[in-house]
Parts: C-alpha cells; structure tokens; sequence
C-alpha cells in the first residue's frame, strides 16, 4: 500500500472538492454481481486458484465498484469491462487516511485476522501496561523473525503483546516448514519456539489438527510475501522487522484508525 504507483494496472485519484459531488451510493444490482463474478472467473485462471467474490460494494467514483476477494481489494466498471488494480485516493484527506482502498484492505484484513482463534497463535503477554496486541507471521529459518523473538521482553515490556502466526516462506514440503509444524505441535509451542528461534534442532514432530497450513494459507490471502509482517488490531500491515519503540508507537499512533 506505500507504494502507490508499482505493480498496479491503474491508480486512481478521487479528487472531492466543492466541484465535484459523489451521488448517493445505491447497492450492486444483480448485474454487478455478474459482472463482478465473470471478472473473478476470468482472472482465477490466471492466479491458478479459485477467487470467490466475498463482497461487492459502491464506491465514491460512479461507475466503478469495490470487489473483495480473500484479502485484496479490486476495481470493476459497473459495465463489466474493466477490471482496475490499484488505489484510490481521496485528495481532500490527508496522507494518512487518503487511501481508500486501503482502508477498506484493513477492514478486511482486520475481520479476518479476528477469526484465527488464540489457540492457534503463540502469544507472549504484555509484562507491563498492555497499550494492545499486535499479530506477527513468522518463518522459523527467518533472521530478522529471531531478532524480534531474541529481543521478545523488550515488546511485552513496552506493553505490547505478541502473537505469532506461521508462515513458512517455503512453502509446505519444505525443511522451514516442518519446523514449523514440530513448533505447533509441541506441547509448550512457547518453549519449543524460543528454542527454535535460537537455533536449536528439534526433534520432528507432527500432529493432525496443527494449524501451520491454515495460517500459512491466510497469510498468502492477506498478501504477506515476507516476515516478519507486522498486523496492528485495526488490520494495518508492517512489512518487516520494527523495534520495540518503533511498534510501540506504530500502535499508538495508528492502532485506533
């Protein structure tokens, strides 16, 4: 989402001055909805996996509708013939709140996320003050992923709670992987991560209900392509590694939008 103009097809500004005033939003007709599943249809043979239409709505710009899909947000023309890749951007906003689009990708994101139960997850608690949570996917051969754990107490210090998520680069079948699924099956996953992260070789060990697939699957829809990536609880990614300060007052100053 920062930057605003690569691996787009097209970038949208939405200028909203005193000039122009957006009509009243109605909802998708059914015709849309048509529209808007073709599009997905034609493109899932592309992706090389089925993209469901999670959600359809208006936008400000008329002619144009937000699709949701897994965790991306495209662009339709209400008359189905072009599909658009990229944000909108609210000039009359400030930088901060000017993309719409990825507000919208946050709200997504962030409902998502909510639905990963706590069993799940490896959480390391706020040891002072809790100032809110933050979600980490984490690949065990990651260095920057043993960095932050190496320095784990300087975040829960800050009050900042920690959950871990799987997401083995790798890919499933890969040495990363499996250690990850020995991590998750582990009776104490937080003892068998610290090791993990230290470097230590544990021994293999798998287990029928493990969610390391699960997740490494909603980290791939939610757009992560490295770890550590950074979920604040109102959806806001972080691609990579930040100190303990640094997060501290990512979420301070962003975890409320």
């Amino acid at each position: 989402m920062k930057h605003l103009f690569t691996a787009c097809i097209f970038s949208l500004c939405l200028f909203t001055n005193t000039l122009y005033a957006a009509p009243k939003s109605t909802d998708p007709s059914s015709e849309d909805r048509k529209h808007a599943t073709q599009a997905l249809s034609v493109i899932s043979k592309a992706a090389g996996h089925e993209l469901p239409l999670d959600n359809l709505s208006t936008t400000p710009i008329p002619g144009l509708l937000e699709i949701t899909t897994e965790g991306n947000i495209l662009y339709i023309t209400s008359d189905g013939k072009y599909l658009v890749s990229g944000e909108i951007i609210d000039l009359s906003k400030d930088k901060k709140s000017w993309s719409l689009t990825e507000i919208a990708a946050r709200k997504v994101w962030k409902q998502k996320l909510s639905e990963v139960a706590l069993k799940d997850v490896i959480v390391y608690t706020a040891t002072k003050k809790k100032i809110g949570s933050v979600k980490v996917f984490t690949d065990i051969d990651c260095g920057y992923c043993r960095k932050m754990q190496h320095n784990i107490e300087e975040y829960t210090d800050a009050g900042i709670e920690v959950q871990y998520l799987a997401y083995p680069r790798s890919g499933p079948g890969s040495a990363s992987y499996d250690k990850a699924v020995t991590v998750w099956c582990s009776k104490d996953r937080a003892q068998a991560y610290d090791l993990a992260m230290a470097g230590k070789d544990l021994p293999k060990i798998k287990c029928d209900d493990n969610p390391v697939y699960k997740e490494f699957d909603l980290g791939r829809k939610l757009g992560v392509s490295g770890t550590p990536t950074i979920f604040l609880e109102n959806g806001t990614k972080i691609p990579g590694m930040l100190s303990a300060a640094e997060l501290a007052k990512a979420i301070q100053n962003r975890g409320g939008q």
